[in-house]
């Protein structure tokens, strides 16, 4: 996984940009063998620091406020969630950048999951398939992250 502090671009401009890569796109399936990897238009970001890849089981907030973001295509989204001391410890969830109101997965009531404990923990409902982009964001430092799972 890479690692990385970027910032969020303005909807306006990320559309436009968009709108470019389609034309990339179109004209790079003309290569052979040296084809690009692409990214989601919600994905894009200007990257301020690339910090690595992250090897480990986990990842673990080291700021309150550190904040994890996942593009995904589910009707309940999963995470298995720790502490890294052992104490309580509390993270906001939004849904593509709001908050998520009746989407909120039964660990997550009114968009806050308490993390007690290693476990795994449902953080959206959809109620049916579809697109989103989750943000969990660490309320204190110490917030371990191990992996997503997936609900139809």
């Amino acid at each position: 996984m890479r690692l990385f502090v970027a910032l969020e671009i303005p909807a306006a401009v990320r559309d436009n940009l968009a709108a470019l890569l389609e034309d990339f796109r179109s004209l790079s399936s003309r290569l052979a063998d040296k084809r690009p990897r692409w990214v989601w238009p919600e994905n894009l970001h200007l990257t301020l620091k690339f910090i690595g890849e992250v090897a480990g089981e986990k990842i673990v907030a080291a700021d309150q406020g550190a904040a994890l973001r996942l593009n995904f295509k589910a009707r309940k989204v999963f995470l298995v969630l720790g502490t890294a001391s052992g104490r309580p410890l509390q993270a906001s969830i939004t849904l593509d950048g709001k908050p998520v109101g009746s989407n909120a997965g039964k660990d997550a009531p009114a968009g806050t999951v308490t993390v007690a404990r290693n476990t795994l923990y449902e953080l959206i409902d959809q109620h049916t398939m579809k697109h989103g982009v989750l943000e969990i964001r660490a309320q204190q430092a110490g917030l371990e992250a191990y992996a997503f799972t997936f609900g139809s």
